[in-house]
């Protein structure tokens, strides 16, 4: 769903949105299960990679299709858990990495991994797979519902704190501006997404990886796009934390699109 949000008050100023409890980051509340297992009969876990044999829409059997699994770790406690999906999975860093011990069955990926103790001791865990999703033959994260829901996690968490620093007043109306505007500049870096590279209200986007499984977005916003007398330019920073997913913020820098650049 693409919607533009009016309002009477212009954005000013660059902005960057931290991102540190969601997937791409959103908290896994409202994610969807993984639908891709009703029609690849053949699944395989090769280290963080997912393979399958799946069918196409005509019912006709692909080769081995593969996909890299995003954001899974494991706790302190031992247990798998599903952060962002931008970030890389670590899980492997505290389970066993062969059968019996890793395997998927069905979507739901089971382990035995180890807790952060000193002495660690291992524990049987699973976890379930996530959207993903068979696409002709190919899988595929539903990577539009995933940003959708991103960028509402992203406003919800952080706007009665932040708000003021946008110049915007605490209503509905803004709440609508600051998703879709989170939510234009992660589709424009994201090429899974149908918005990839033709978001209007983004005139330039870049994204990079940062270090501990962090991922920043960088996007020049026309506020034109989502508030409709406005002639303003904002750069915006996205980013999202893979890991850490206990807090998040939206605050306005003071260096720009330097601040992107010497991120790392």
């Amino acid at each position: 769903m693409k919607s533009k949000f009016l309002n009477s008050i212009i954005i000013l100023g660059s902005t960057v949105i931290s991102v540190f409890s969601l997937a791409i980051g959103y908290k896994y509340v409202l994610a969807v299960p993984s639908s891709y297992q009703y029609s690849c009969p053949a699944e395989l876990l090769q280290g963080t990679m997912l393979e399958a044999n799946c069918l196409t829409t005509d019912g006709k059997s692909q080769p081995f299709t593969t996909l890299i699994l995003k954001g899974i770790h494991v706790n302190s406690s031992g247990k798998l858990t599903q952060n962002a999906l931008s970030g890389t999975s670590t899980f492997l860093n505290k389970c066993y990495t062969f059968s019996p011990y890793l395997y998927i069955t069905k979507g739901i990926i089971k382990a035995k991994c180890h807790n952060s103790s000193p002495s660690p001791t291992y524990k049987n865990t699973s976890i379930r797979l996530e959207e993903i999703t068979n696409h002709n033959g190919r899988l595929t994260y539903e990577w539009d519902r995933i940003i959708d829901q991103t960028a509402y996690k992203i406003m919800k968490h952080s706007f009665s704190k932040h708000i003021a620093e946008f110049s915007l007043p605490n209503t509905q109306k803004s709440k609508g501006t600051m998703s879709a505007i989170a939510k234009d500049i992660m589709a424009a870096c994201v090429p899974g997404s149908s918005l990839y590279g033709h978001t209007s209200g983004i005139l330039h986007s870049e994204c990079k990886d940062l270090t501990n499984g962090r991922k920043i977005y960088w996007g020049e916003v026309d506020l034109s796009h989502y508030i409709w007398f406005s002639r303003s330019k904002k750069g915006t920073v996205v980013i999202v934390n893979g890991i850490n997913d206990n807090n998040s913020t939206i605050f306005v820098p003071t260096r720009g699109k330097n601040y992107y650049d010497t991120e790392n």
